[in-house]
């Protein structure tokens, strides 16, 4: 497993280290001094995105099916949330968009699970953020370009509803 990709966009300074993401599907952070891994954090998406982490106020977000927010700081990370957008432009937790679309249930069986995709397709993958989209942070909002639109996040709080 090597970190070098030529398909690794630009990193983000956090602290003491630099965040990036790793073309085997994961948030890297190496540290500025030393180069040394100091956090690790996969990342969820069925094809590759060509986005940037963005840090601020201690955290680092992430565009992929939706959007990712790490608590980070030295050697440790820990996820604040990682949302699904859906059409309305909700930001949902992945567990509540599963029940809302009833995709365990569809899962149930072979031809269930290829309705199932496509369901996630449409409803979760095709209006969230587009593959190449860096998240942009001011004034305590995170905006997102979609296909649609731009939509805009409250940071105020750190958790999502369920519904």
């Amino acid at each position: 497993d090597t970190l070098a990709s030529s398909r690794v966009p630009a990193a983000d300074r956090h602290t003491d280290g630099l965040v990036f993401v790793q073309g085997g599907g994961s948030l890297v952070c190496l540290g500025l001094d030393d180069g040394r891994e100091r956090w690790r954090q996969p990342i969820a998406a069925a094809d590759p995105r060509y986005t940037s982490p963005v840090t601020a106020d201690g955290k680092v977000f992430f565009a992929g099916e939706g959007l990712m927010c790490l608590r980070a700081a030295g050697d440790e990370s820990a996820p604040l949330f990682d949302a699904c957008m859906r059409a309305d432009g909700r930001l949902l937790s992945r567990a509540a968009v599963r029940a809302d679309l009833g995709i365990d249930e569809l899962e149930r069986t072979s031809a269930g699970q290829e309705k199932a995709a496509q369901l996630w397709q449409r409803e979760v993958v095709r209006p969230g953020p587009l593959k190449c989209v860096t998240p942009a942070v001011a004034a305590g909002r995170v905006y997102i370009r979609t296909a649609s639109r731009v939509v805009c996040y409250d940071l105020a709080q750190d958790r999502l509803s369920d519904r």
